[in-house]
């Protein structure tokens, strides 16, 4: 996920159209780790996603985000999912 928030950093910066940002949300979805993985990964590394994760939060982009980057079939049953570990993740919850 690193790699991805750095890959959109260095291109368009264009949350609604970034295939970086629609592959970030994409694993924090399907990758059933995720929280785990970030909470034990190396401080620096979720710090920044973290600082990341927050400059969506902060620019009020997280529902529009995920509401562009999820296919529209499966929308309604994998939001709420989505929203938790990205709270989780927020909160260093396991």
């Amino acid at each position: 996920m690193a790699t991805k928030f750095e890959a959109f950093n260095s291109r368009g910066k264009d949350y609604r159209t970034s295939h970086d940002i629609e592959d970030i949300i994409y694993i924090i979805d399907n990758r059933t780790t995720i929280v785990e993985e970030i909470a034990k990964a190396d401080g620096w590394i979720s710090g920044f996603l973290k600082a990341e994760i927050q400059k969506i939060i902060d620019r009020g982009l997280l529902d529009e985000l995920l509401h562009t980057h999820i296919h529209p079939l499966i929308i309604d049953e994998r939001m709420d999912i989505v929203k938790e570990k990205i709270n989780a993740i927020m909160d260093d919850i396991e």
